[in-house]
Order: C-alpha cells, then sequence, then structure tokens
C-alpha cells in the first residue's frame, strides 16, 4: 500500500468514526473528525499526483490542487466557497 492509499484508508476511518459520533449525538467530536477525514483525503490526492501537502487548512490544500493538476482542481474548485469561515 503506498502513502496516498495510507492517507485515504485513515480518512475512511475517520469519516466512520465521525458516523459513529454523529448517530450518538456527539456533535462536536463529529465535526472534527468530519473535518480530519476531508483534509487526509485531499492530502491522499496531493500525495498521488505528487504533491507535498503541509498544513491543516481544507482551503489551502485545494487551492494548491491548481499548481498539481488544473483538470482535477477544476473538479473540486466549487469546494472552496464551502471551506471559507463565514
Amino acid at each position: 500500500m503506498d502513502d496516498a492509499e495510507l492517507w485515504l484508508e485513515t480518512a475512511y476511518e475517520d469519516l466512520n468514526a465521525a458516523e459513529i459520533m454523529l448517530n450518538n449525538q456527539k456533535y462536536s467530536h463529529a465535526c472534527f473528525l468530519s473535518q480530519q477525514s476531508t483534509e487526509k483525503s485531499i492530502k491522499a490526492l496531493h500525495i498521488h499526483l505528487n504533491g507535498d501537502p503541509w498544513g491543516h487548512s481544507i482551503l489551502k490544500l485545494l487551492s494548491e490542487l491548481k499548481q498539481l493538476d488544473l483538470e482535477i482542481y477544476e473538479n473540486f474548485k466549487d469546494l472552496e466557497d464551502s471551506a471559507r469561515i463565514r
């Protein structure tokens, strides 16, 4: 299993844990694990594209996809608005 697959596997584990927390009304933990799952999924994509992801900002990680693969970025660019703190 390569590094990207490991990151993605961990992201799935975090998402599963988030669902368990949500179903048990542990909302702050569900939010945290959802963020972690998203971050790790995007980092897996960066690594798959030979990038070197750094940091915890989903917005930054999404934006940096432009430099790795513009076509893939186009599929995710609408998520940038959702990742902004309002």
